[in-house]
């Protein structure tokens, strides 16, 4: 199944499970397609989170440079 990674807001903070997701961070979800990522992050992370990215997005040069806590499962 697909991965699909999520990213927080500035101020978005959220404590599941144990794990801390923020600014400095990805969610990774697995999902059928991006809308199944979408309405993941929407029920896991309570409809407050950023944008949800593909694995390509992920290999764009720098990008992981704005998240250096790395990706976290969700």
């Amino acid at each position: 199944m697909p991965k699909y990674y999520i990213s927080f807001g500035q101020s978005h903070v959220h404590s599941k499970g144990g794990k801390t997701f923020d600014k400095d961070c990805l969610g990774e979800v697995e999902a059928n397609n991006a809308e199944e990522a979408h309405t993941l992050a929407m029920m896991i992370f309570d409809e407050v989170f950023y944008n949800v990215y593909t694995e390509e997005d992920l290999k764009r040069a720098g990008f992981m440079d704005f998240f250096p806590r790395g990706i976290i499962k969700a």
